[in-house]
């Protein structure tokens, strides 16, 4: 079992790690011109 807070790490280091990929994608496809 896991605490709140241990949770609470884990969510979050997902969804800044899905939004660090999502902004470098986004970035290339800026430079492609799409």
């Amino acid at each position: 079992a896991k605490t709140f807070a241990e949770l609470d790490v884990e969510q979050k280091n997902e969804r800044s790690h899905r939004g660090k990929a999502f902004r470098a994608l986004a970035s290339i496809l800026e430079r492609m011109e799409f």
